[in-house]
């Protein structure tokens, strides 16, 4: 009976262990099921986080991308349009270059002309000065020259005269009746020299063989002229025949070759083993050229700049009008005068003029 009430406890014991554990049993797999419920709301709460946290950062991204972009397109568009205008500004400085460059240009070309304005003014005034003074002189020599010729007209008629009476003399008066006569002529020259100068009268044209007429001219010229002086002739006109006033063309002639006689012969003897002068003539664009040279020992510089002025003269017996009436005459008809010089090699002038109407060759 004991053993039966041992198997018997041991029985209920077993029984109520076995009842625990059924109950044990039961509570876990009732926590089991709780917490696998939990795990799949956790998880499905954490998934849920996760996809906001992602679309909150997209959303972010897109947000801060976008505005990046949109900053981007305007420092772009800055940029673009910065280019631009330093593309306009070059574009107007050039411009700008080019305008004050030309304006540069169109003002050292106006002080040019203004300088070349003023400097032609300059020469007018003096011009008009010289001629205003050349034309009291001019009148002044006019009338002292017409009232010397009176007197010397006078004198040489009665030494004429004295010349006839004491022909027959026994009286030896050549030699001094030489020196009046010398004297005489040489002061009608400088008168005549006097007037041409003043002379404002349009020349005499008359038709003349320039050649032929000049040939004669120097034939005439050479008596007065040193023996020693040898003339040389070129002349290559071949028979123009032009109008030009011959008398006072033969005074140029005549002021020329003095002039080119003078400067080869010097206190009576000359400067050169052999002087020469050489005429030619010959016919260019503006006409008919004389040209007349010598082989002296040619003019100076400062002797080049003033030799056109009135009054000017280098010799000690002169009136220093000889260039100035040669240049005169010439001018009144239509020409002028050309003067060249090298040091040592001589000078040469040549007297031009246009030809006249009607001009003719010989055939």
């Amino acid at each position: 009976m004991t053993r039966r009430l041992l198997a018997l406890g041991y029985g209920a014991i077993a029984a109520t262990a076995a009842a625990a554990l059924l109950a044990v049993q039961f509570r876990l797999t009732q926590l089991f099921q709780k917490l696998s419920a939990l795990s799949a709301q956790a998880l499905q709460t954490g998934a849920a986080a996760i996809v906001i946290a992602l679309a909150l950062a997209a959303a972010f991204s897109w947000f801060f991308i976008t505005r990046s972009m949109k900053r981007a397109e305007l420092t772009n568009s800055a940029l673009l349009k910065a280019r631009d205008d330093a593309v306009r500004a070059e574009s107007d400085a050039n411009e700008m270059a080019i305008l004050f460059r030309d304006l540069n240009d169109d003002v050292t070309r106006l002080n040019i002309e203004l300088a070349g304005k003023m400097r032609q003014l300059g020469e007018a005034q003096e011009d008009i000065l010289r001629k205003g003074k050349m034309a009291q002189l001019g009148a002044l020599i006019t009338t002292v020259g017409h009232e010397l010729r009176n007197p010397m007209a006078g004198v040489r008629t009665t030494l004429f005269a004295m010349r006839r009476k004491f022909k027959s003399s026994s009286l030896d008066l050549d030699s001094y009746l030489n020196r009046i006569d010398g004297g005489i002529t040489r002061c009608d020259l400088i008168i005549t020299k006097l007037l041409d100068f003043a002379y404002e009268k349009d020349p005499d044209l008359a038709p003349a063989d320039v050649d032929g007429w000049l040939a004669g001219a120097i034939e005439e010229e050479a008596k007065a002229l040193p023996e020693q002086i040898r003339i040389e002739c070129d002349l290559a006109l071949d028979g123009l025949v032009t109008g030009f006033d011959s008398a006072r063309m033969r005074r140029v002639i005549h002021n020329l070759l003095s002039n080119a006689a003078d400067a080869l012969w010097v206190s009576h003897a000359p400067v050169r083993n052999d002087p020469c002068i050489r005429v030619a003539t010959s016919l260019s664009a503006r006409g008919v050229e004389i040209s007349i040279a010598d082989n002296g020992p040619g003019i100076s510089p400062d002797v080049m700049e003033k030799i056109r002025e009135p009054l000017f003269t280098t010799k000690e017996f002169a009136t220093g009008l000889g260039i100035p009436s040669t240049e005169k005459i010439l001018e009144l008809h239509g020409g002028g005068l050309d003067i060249a010089s090298m040091p040592n090699k001589g000078a040469t002038f040549t007297a031009w003029f246009p030809l006249s109407r009607g001009v003719s060759q010989a055939a």
